[in-house]
């Protein structure tokens, strides 16, 4: 089906003619001279914009309220309401006639790192029944993980942006983790734990895919809170200690903080207390980011749900950090295509596995914490493509001095080339007879 012109094409005074989109959150309310009109959203992979439909009949009013994806004509506004689209007609079109591609929107560029962060936090578990939970909990079905990767964590409130939901989650955990330097008596895994299984339900509360962020059946009868515990609970095994098991069952059902805000109980212990701060904190500085991304030039305060943020100039730029610069590397994973069954590099096992789209010869095993920045951790089996060219900034396979396989991020400027780490503590070591190339990076499999 055409798709016709996108969100990112529709500026200002332009028109558009059998574009689809699709409707959220319609709205029908009476005009001043009584006429009823309808009041929407419109959708694609680029982007949202606030859209009206006037004068619409009885019928119209049922077929905009009844169906989610549209042909749509009609005109940008160019004025005092600059950027709302005026629609002048739709038309229905059924969800299998959809080319999800079209609308399901591109994940953010700093989600690889959001997802390493994830990772590395799971890893961190010392205590072997939390440990195991999160195992169970994010591995079972073998796809769940994955869906955790890419979901969003909301409708509109807070990180409702694709992969939003390991956004927040690792926010809240990372938060928590630092809470515990400046409380170290506080049960650090079990926060920790509790922070990145906190919201594990919003997968069964909310649609994930083209209707991302529209309330499920059982999100709306039940609740993201009460389908977290569920999911919880029937990943704890028989073994898992009593009191820990209570404990932790208290943090996910009082991280909301309030009964008012969904929770069915209030915070009573210490740890119950950081998740449910660090979670409103989490959620405030998002909408605060939101509220500034999104703000009219000359606009002071902007409304963000139940409270004000200020949006004017701060006059200063923030300084880029590492931390930044590391979230615009190219990501290491992707889809897998070919199955193989791939020998492990220095043992005599050997995986099946599906191969990533590039490509590789052999898996390596990754055991030195050089690579961290980049997305590559300990433990993590990396794809070595012996016969794919390594290219300027490209990670490789190397072996330095006759050690083994490690590593490396390739330099290349003019006649130089250098192999580089993201710990200082590494050296960077030029290309030489002793110092060689033997593949190039083309994916990873991450194991929790």
């Amino acid at each position: 089906m055409q798709k016709g012109k996108y969100i990112e094409e529709l500026t200002p005074g332009s028109s558009f003619s059998h574009s689809l989109f699709v409707e959220r959150n319609p709205e029908v309310k009476q005009g001043k001279a009584g006429n009823p009109y309808a009041m929407f959203n419109i959708e694609d992979r680029t982007g949202c914009a606030p859209a009206k439909l006037w004068n619409i009949t009885p019928d119209l009013q049922q077929v905009l309220l009844s169906n989610t994806f549209f042909y749509m004509s009609g005109q940008v506004d160019n004025g005092q309401y600059s950027g709302q689209v005026s629609v002048s007609s739709i038309k229905p079109v059924a969800e299998s006639d959809i080319d999800p591609k079209n609308f399901l929107a591109p994940l953010p560029d700093d989600h690889q790192v959001h997802y390493d962060r994830f990772i590395h936090l799971v890893k961190s578990i010392k205590n072997s029944h939390l440990k195991q939970l999160l195992r169970t909990a994010f591995g079972t079905p073998t796809d769940m993980l994955r869906r955790f990767r890419d979901a969003v964590a909301a409708k509109t409130m807070h990180h409702s942006h694709r992969g939003g939901l390991i956004e927040h989650t690792t926010e809240v955990a990372e938060m928590c983790d630092k809470m515990c330097e400046v409380f170290p008596t506080v049960n650090r895994d079990l926060v920790v734990t509790c922070a990145l299984l906190h919201d594990i339900g919003k997968l069964e509360e909310l649609e994930h895919g083209i209707k991302h962020g529209e309330y499920t059946a059982d999100g709306a009868l039940i609740g993201h809170i009460v389908l977290g515990t569920q999911t919880i609970l029937s990943a704890i095994g028989p073994d898992f200690p009593p009191l820990l098991k209570k404990l932790l069952m208290h943090l996910i059902l009082s991280h909301h903080g309030k009964g008012e805000f969904g929770s069915p109980k209030t915070p009573a212990t210490p740890e119950a207390f950081i998740l449910a701060a660090c979670d409103d904190l989490s959620a405030k500085l998002n909408q605060t980011k939101q509220a500034i991304s999104t703000a009219r030039v000359g606009q002071i305060n902007a409304r963000a749900s139940d409270f004000y943020v200020y949006v004017g100039d701060y006059d200063y730029a923030p300084p880029e950090t590492p931390a930044v610069k590391a979230r615009v590397k190219e990501p290491l994973l992707h889809f897998e295509v070919d199955c193989a069954r791939l020998p492990i590099s220095g043992t005599d096992d050997a995986k099946d596995i599906a191969l990533p789209s590039a490509g590789a010869d052999y898996l390596l095993r990754v055991t030195e914490s050089s690579m961290d920045a980049s997305g590559v951790l300990p433990g993590d089996l990396v794809f070595v493509n012996e016969a794919l060219a390594p290219v300027d900034q490209s990670l490789v396979a190397v072996v330095i001095d006759g050690k083994d396989e490690t590593v490396r991020r390739l330099v290349i400027d003019g006649e130089s080339k250098m192999l580089v780490s993201d710990d200082p503590k590494f050296p960077t070591t030029p290309l030489s007879a002793t110092v060689r190339v033997v593949g190039r990076i083309t994916g990873l499999i991450r194991e929790i």
